[in-house]
């Protein structure tokens, strides 16, 4: 019997938008380290593909505000949530947190940058309603 005994056991599947790599590389990277498996969009129109497009869908969007030309996370959000109403979504913004209870999607969370690794991981778990993780 072959069973893998290394590395994280990926329980949830996260859409992430982030326009910017240099930001997406290392949330990526600490998701993964987290347990959960994610995809990348650099920006709307690939979001939305790939929620067009998953199988299984994910289990939470977590997505930048401001993502260059085109649409904006709030529109991806909204699009998200009319696929799956009960998809936790935690927006990150530098500058948009104000406009977040005007426009952002009902239950969300919102992350001001510069914002820990840590907070990010708790607000994650918190909006999937997941322990902490514990590595082995």
């Amino acid at each position: 019997m072959l069973a893998c005994t290394q590395g994280p056991q990926f329980v949830f599947r996260i859409l992430m938008v982030e326009d910017e790599a240099l930001l997406a590389l290392p949330l990526e990277d600490f998701l993964n380290d987290q347990g959960y498996q994610v995809a990348w969009a650099a920006n709307a129109v690939a979001a939305l593909q790939l929620l067009a497009n998953s199988a299984p869908p994910f289990a939470a969007l977590l997505t930048d505000i401001r993502l260059g030309v085109g649409h904006d996370g709030w529109f991806v959000a909204m699009h998200a949530r009319s696929l799956d109403h009960n998809m936790p979504v935690v927006y990150m913004s530098a500058d948009s947190a104000a406009n977040w209870q005007e426009q952002g999607v009902a239950g969300s969370a919102m992350l001001s940058k510069p914002f820990s690794l840590e907070l990010l991981g708790s607000t994650l778990r918190g909006a999937l309603g997941t322990p902490p993780y514990a590595s082995s």
